[in-house]
């Protein structure tokens, strides 16, 4: 299932964005396009080491564990949180948030890596009054940072992470933010799918050392509980330290 979604709110305001709630993009339909493969990485922003690269460094140095170094950390109730839902219309969030410079740009490509098929989910590019897809518009990212989408959704419906399939996991893209959402309810995600997504984070951490990771801040008291779980999951050891969970 590909949900129509509108995000609650931003963690961290967009500069010059006054309630920080997306304004115009806040709801974006699903495309009516059929799903496109994507398997092409971007080239690296500013001519700099491609994410690939940097990512090769980081597994050489055993800085980014493996997916069942990570399960092995889990607790029941992170497990609940990713693979349970309790109401049909609602799916758990993931924020990847304090993005500086072209991270956004870079973490995305590392995104990409890892997808197989997007959805025809459609965002509108301002300057040209256009609805896209990110397989129309693959520098998506690059967009948003010079300003021409104010936020964006788009949706991979499938992924492949170290081996494991991933169903549907959609994500609102902001200059400073990332915010992944996913659907328990359609039965394909279980405890190695929810490592697996970890793994991903913790990636994405380690390509943009100064971002935070923050789960389902729609609900402080269930953040308050989740949040040193996921730090636990995510290892911790620097870079990959409790500090960086909220």
């Amino acid at each position: 299932m590909v949900g129509r979604r509108a995000p609650w709110h931003r963690t961290t305001p967009a500069a010059g964005d006054g309630d920080g709630d997306g304004g115009a993009g806040a709801a974006l339909p699903c495309g009516s396009a059929g799903p496109t493969s994507a398997r092409a990485r971007t080239s690296s922003p500013s001519g700099g080491a491609s994410a690939a690269d940097i990512l090769g460094r980081l597994v050489d140095d055993r800085l980014v564990d493996s997916v069942a170094a990570i399960l092995d950390r889990f607790t029941p109730e992170l497990l609940d949180w990713f693979c349970v839902t309790e109401e049909d219309d609602d799916a758990p969030e993931l924020h990847v948030v304090g993005l500086r410079g072209n991270d956004l740009s870079i973490l995305f490509q590392r995104i990409a890596a890892d997808v197989t098929a997007w959805s025809g989910r459609t965002f509108w590019l301002e300057p040209e009054e256009l609805d896209v897809t990110v397989a129309q518009r693959p520098d998506v990212a690059d967009l948003i940072l010079a300003g021409r989408s104010s936020s964006v959704c788009v949706g991979a419906l499938s992924m492949n992470i170290e081996g494991i399939e991933i169903s549907v996991l959609e994500m609102f893209l902001y200059a400073d933010e990332i915010q992944f959402f996913w659907w328990p309810q359609d039965g394909r995600w279980g405890p190695v799918q929810a490592a697996a997504i970890v793994r991903l984070v913790g990636e994405l951490l380690e390509l943009a050392p100064a971002a935070e990771v923050r789960p389902d801040p729609r609900y402080p008291e269930q953040q308050r509980l989740l949040a040193p779980a996921l730090a636990q999951a995510l290892g911790s050891g620097p870079p990959l330290d409790s500090s960086r969970v909220r």
